[in-house]
C-alpha cells in the first residue's frame, strides 16, 4: 500500500485544531473547576477521542504501507518507534495516551478527572511531537 501523504496532512491539520481546542481548556480552567464541570469534562474526553483517534488512523496507514499488521494500537505505535519513526518515549506516552482513550471510549472503570486534568497537558506536547515526528519522515521518505 502506497503513502497518502495529502491525507496524512490532512489529518495532521485536524490534529493541531484540536490541540488548539484541548488547550483552550487547560488555559481557562482549573482542575478543580475541571472536576465539577460536566459540560468541561465531557468536551475534554471528546476531543482526547479525537486526537487520538486521528493519532491512530495515521498509525495504521504507515503501519500498513510498511507492510505490518498489529494487533492492537499500542502495537502499532511500537512499530512506529521500531522503523524510528517514533522515539522511545513518545511511543510509550502514546501507548498511555492510547490506554486513556480506550478508558475514555469503552468506560472500563470510573474516569479520575483529576488524572485526566493532569494528562491534558502531556498529551498536547505528546501530540505535538508525534505530528513533527510523523512530517520529518514524510521529508524523509520524499
Amino acid at each position: 500500500m502506497e503513502i497518502n501523504k495529502k491525507r496524512i496532512q490532512e489529518k495532521l491539520h485536524h490534529l493541531s485544531i484540536q490541540i488548539l481546542h484541548l488547550n483552550e481548556i487547560l488555559s481557562v480552567n482549573t482542575p478543580e473547576e475541571f472536576k465539577q464541570s460536566w459540560q468541561t469534562y465531557n468536551l475534554a474526553e471528546r476531543i482526547i477521542e479525537i486526537i487520538m483517534q486521528i493519532i491512530i488512523d495515521i498509525c495504521t496507514h504507515i503501519v500498513a504501507s510498511l507492510d505490518q499488521a498489529p494487533q492492537t494500537y499500542s502495537g502499532c505505535m511500537e512499530v512506529l518507534k521500531n522503523k524510528g519513526i517514533l522515539d522511545l518515549e513518545l511511543s510509550n506516552n502514546l501507548i498511555d495516551a492510547v490506554k486513556m482513550r480506550n478508558l475514555i471510549v469503552h468506560q472500563y472503570e470510573v474516569i479520575d478527572y483529576e488524572r485526566l486534568f493532569s494528562l491534558i497537558s502531556k498529551l498536547i506536547t505528546d501530540s505535538e511531537a508525534y505530528k513533527n515526528s510523523i512530517l520529518d519522515w514524510i521529508k524523509k521518505i520524499e
